[in-house]
């Protein structure tokens, strides 16, 4: 995926998993080091283990 800008999240893991279009059995683990390093670790059901690289963030994230 390498660098790439992704949208402001307000509310945090719901908003992702809707941004990312992920149904509701997944399970996700994401990181931020500010200012820019965004990481987001997906778990499926079947325990297959998607992730996605650090993406360059340019907006400020709701995370809670």
């Amino acid at each position: 995926m390498g660098n790439s800008v992704v949208g402001m999240f307000h509310t945090g893991v719901k908003d992702m998993c809707r941004f990312y279009g992920l149904v509701v059995n997944h399970v996700v683990e994401f990181s931020y080091k500010p200012p820019n390093d965004f990481t987001i670790r997906l778990f499926t059901v079947a325990d297959e283990e998607i992730t996605y690289p650090a993406v360059n963030c340019q907006h400020t994230y709701g995370i809670r």
